[in-house]
């Protein structure tokens, strides 16, 4: 096993603040997918957002658990499992986004803006 020296090691305050620069964007886009979600009329619009916001939550889960922001990184794991139900649910094939999710995708773009407030 090779070790690191602490100059090898990341800066934890630059990991954060990359992190956080990261989570503004990620936040920005999972909720214009939502948007998208809600507002599409064709199946395949609805689920190609969803699908979007998923794998932007899927980047989140590991990258808040990283810093420290293990509630954050909960929160994104469980909207990730509740699009990927939707997906993967009988209402695949009808063109409708489900106000459970919009509710959940919002509580988690709330929660990043509270973080990005009071922790950046």
């Amino acid at each position: 096993m090779t070790q690191l020296n602490a100059k090898e090691l990341p800066d934890l305050a630059k990991v954060r603040g990359d992190f956080f620069g990261t989570l503004r964007t990620s936040s920005e886009q999972i909720a214009r997918h939502a948007l998208l979600a809600w507002d599409g009329d064709n199946v395949e619009g609805i689920n190609v957002n969803l699908k979007a916001a998923q794998d932007t939550l899927h980047r989140i889960v590991g990258a808040a658990n990283r810093v420290g922001l293990h509630q954050l990184g909960h929160t994104a794991r469980q909207c990730e499992q509740a699009i990927i139900g939707h997906l993967s649910g009988p209402d695949i094939d009808l063109a409708i986004c489900p106000g459970e999710l919009i509710v959940e995708l919002d509580m988690f773009v709330q929660a990043s803006n509270d973080i990005l407030q009071h922790d950046a």
